[in-house]
């Protein structure tokens, strides 16, 4: 979604009567002013008494039903041939700004100003912007752009992202090298109590299925690794495994911070799924969910066997793990 088409369909709306707010990753962007990256879709807030004209609107401009995880009524994608998307978010308010139906804005949200190729439009206010970039599982993305609001509207930065740009003054996350291997082998077996990861780590790298593998880095010290191996899967899918941390620097957020990483890097590189075995609790806030992976046959499929889409995926299918996830079993 260019800038160019977000301001048209702005105006479109606009030429109709259709009153609509800019939320998400473009709504940030007009509050700073300036794209700071490429969006894939527009997201926009509604007055449900207004959302059959503007769907008709956008159905006469070829855009259709694009199936999303979580749609109802008042919050759905319509997106056309070009692969341009357009996220709905439907709501109705009394005559106190308080919600009363469809998707939970207040009054008190939709006083933001912004601006995109220069042209004014209506957005999420800057305060509640930032609030809302919190309490669910967050990218790059999330926190660079409540930093960059924060920073332009002094604001105060939530918890979660301050101990997130706390980490990275500290430590440094990469892809590995050459020079890595040793310092990796040694993490595994103190973390693991054994040889087996370290051997699977190695086993990847020589069968070619290692596709992202990242350190963290301390003082030029090593501390951490993670792991995400190609998988043969009905879409291009990765599965996490392993993760380890160094025993004097676990519980500190480093192995957070290298599997919100890769993560980040799978899906930039265009790859539709991850798979992890692992405890529930913890991969949750990455967006792994049992329930994304309970159509798919697998040898680890069960109540520890996840799944995180990026997009559309198909809900079926066979997971096979590559050759050297053997030593594991």
């Amino acid at each position: 979604m260019t800038a160019k088409d977000a301001i048209g369909l702005y105006k479109l709306f606009d030429q109709h009567g259709i009153k609509i707010w800019i939320d998400g990753g473009w709504g940030v962007d007009a509050l700073l002013g300036h794209q700071t990256r490429k969006h894939d879709d527009l997201d926009v807030a509604v007055h449900h008494s207004n959302l059959p004209a503007l769907c008709q609107l956008l159905e006469d401009r070829g855009y259709h039903s694009v199936p999303s995880g979580g749609s109802w009524g008042c919050n759905f994608v319509l997106g056309d041939d070009r692969g341009d998307r357009i996220d709905l978010h439907s709501f109705e308010l009394d005559t106190s700004g308080e919600n009363t139906f469809g998707v939970a804005y207040r009054a008190e949200h939709l006083t933001g100003v912004g601006m995109i190729e220069g042209y004014q439009v209506r957005c999420v206010a800057p305060d509640w912007m930032v609030k809302f970039h919190t309490g669910y599982p967050l990218d790059k993305n999330d926190f660079s752009d409540v930093k960059a609001l924060c920073e332009k509207f002094e604001i105060e930065m939530p918890k979660e992202h301050q101990a997130y740009w706390d980490f990275l003054a500290e430590n440094i996350i990469r892809s590995e090298t050459l020079n890595d291997h040793h310092a990796i082998r040694e993490i595994h077996g103190l973390a693991f109590g054994g040889p087996v990861e370290a051997k699977l780590v190695d086993g990847l790298r020589q069968s070619g299925d290692a596709i992202i593998s990242l350190v963290a880095e301390r003082d030029s010290r090593v501390i951490g690794h993670v792991l995400f191996s190609q998988l043969k899967a009905p879409m291009n899918a990765l599965g996490l495994a392993p993760v380890a941390v160094h025993p004097s620097f676990q519980k500190q957020g480093v192995g957070l911070a290298l599997i919100r990483e890769g993560l980040a890097q799978a899906k930039e590189d265009g790859w539709m799924c991850v798979f992890v075995l692992g405890e529930p609790t913890y991969y949750a806030r990455f967006g792994f969910r049992v329930e994304n992976a309970k159509g798919y046959s697998s040898p680890y499929h069960g109540d520890h066997f996840m799944a995180v889409p990026f997009g559309d995926v198909p809900k079926a299918g066979e997971i096979v793990y590559p050759e050297p996830f053997k030593l594991l079993d």
